[in-house]
């Protein structure tokens, strides 16, 4: 009768430890996933600020080249 319970016992407790263990593989992979989630919005955001500075930056450089187109034929037409 005790092997029963030894078995019994031992049954148990691998089914609890299997339990257990897939509860914290389980809480780890959502963390690791909530984790990409984070890195990936973060990625976006520089994108898009990085875009735009280099857009704001190109507009800067197309103004400065169309001033000094305008002052460059404002100097020719006087000459």
């Amino acid at each position: 009768m005790e092997i029963i319970y030894i078995l019994l016992s031992i049954i148990i407790g691998l089914g609890v430890g299997y339990q257990i263990r897939k509860s914290m593989v389980s809480k780890r992979a959502k963390d690791a996933e909530m984790n990409a989630e984070k890195i990936l919005e973060d990625a976006n955001t520089q994108k898009k600020e990085i875009l735009l500075n280099a857009k704001d930056e190109s507009l800067k450089i197309i103004t400065q080249a169309k001033d000094e187109e305008t002052k460059r034929r404002d100097y020719l037409s006087k000459c």
